[in-house]
């Protein structure tokens, strides 16, 4: 899961001005901008770089219609996850010890850990503290015969 397993933002005039924002031909500039802020102060110049030219070039309709997709409640239904699920998040105050309880309930299976000192992207900040983690999950988990596994 890349974000949360709840609509955090609500659906309110302010979202979808940001969405009317984010598919205008300013788009990419503000998505940039969005995205800037919230980049690691640990990433290399270089990837820094590639992540503002790649959310600059991002096509406004795509900006738009990935933030639009997040209201659709069908998204947000409440069916249990039935397999093994990593959750990671930096510690932030909008994740709760309440959403913690709901996402427990939700997901049996559930290694639940908060980043302190992390920005948005927590596979980045920085990678190799998170790529142990999910290496010691996979390796918790490598003896069961998921569907869909190889």
């Amino acid at each position: 899961v890349d974000g949360p397993m709840e609509l955090l933002m609500g659906e309110g005039k302010e979202v979808r001005q940001l969405i009317e924002q984010l598919g205008s031909p300013r788009g990419p500039d503000m998505a940039a901008a969005l995205i800037r802020d919230m980049l690691p102060s640990t990433m290399s110049p270089e990837l820094r770089r590639e992540f503002m030219q790649r959310a600059g070039s991002t096509a406004p309709h795509v900006l738009a219609s990935t933030l639009e997709a997040t209201l659709d409640p069908a998204l947000w239904a409440k069916d249990p996850i039935q397999a093994p699920t990593l959750m990671v998040n930096a510690a932030q105050p909008v994740w709760t010890k309440d959403y913690e309880a709901r996402m427990r309930a939700l997901i049996p299976e559930l290694d639940y850990r908060l980043l302190p000192n992390t920005a948005h992207f927590v596979m980045l900040d920085p990678p190799d503290r998170f790529n142990g983690m999910l290496m010691e999950f996979c390796q918790r988990w490598s003896h069961l015969d998921l569907p869909g596994g190889g």
